[in-house]
């Protein structure tokens, strides 16, 4: 992490190279999220000292197993959302539940994450 920018490129790139030519399991340990995504086939994600969730970088940054890889890992991070009412949720509530629910699994809340938006004229000209 003391290294020059184009220097830590060059040695990620080394260390990756290496790792596939050796052919062999290699745990390489760091708190940069940005370099363990870069750099790792698979990754484990801690939570006070417990493995919260193993998965490749894509999967963890997509589909967290619980709230706390949600709203840890990734930038922005996701927008937790509490479960609607049974009754008398507005719509719109009720139907970014449905679709966050599927991000997080289990049943205490919901998540998305921002994402650039297009905006544009509908219809024609």
């Amino acid at each position: 992490s003391n290294l020059d920018a184009a220097l830590r490129v060059d040695m990620r790139i080394g260390l990756g190279r290496l790792h596939k030519e050796l052919g062999s399991t290699v745990i390489f340990v760091t708190h940069d999220q940005l370099k363990a995504m870069a750099m790792g086939d698979r990754m484990a994600l801690f939570n006070k000292h417990q493995v919260e969730q193993l998965d490749a970088p894509v999967d963890l940054h997509n589909t967290p197993a619980k709230p706390f890889g949600a709203t840890f890992l990734g930038a922005p991070e996701f927008n937790l959302m509490a479960r609607p009412a049974a009754s008398g949720a507005a719509a719109p509530h009720q139907a970014l539940w449905a679709l966050g629910q599927k991000r997080v699994a289990g049943t205490v809340a919901a998540a998305a994450r921002q994402a650039p938006a297009r905006l544009g004229r509908i219809g024609r000209d």
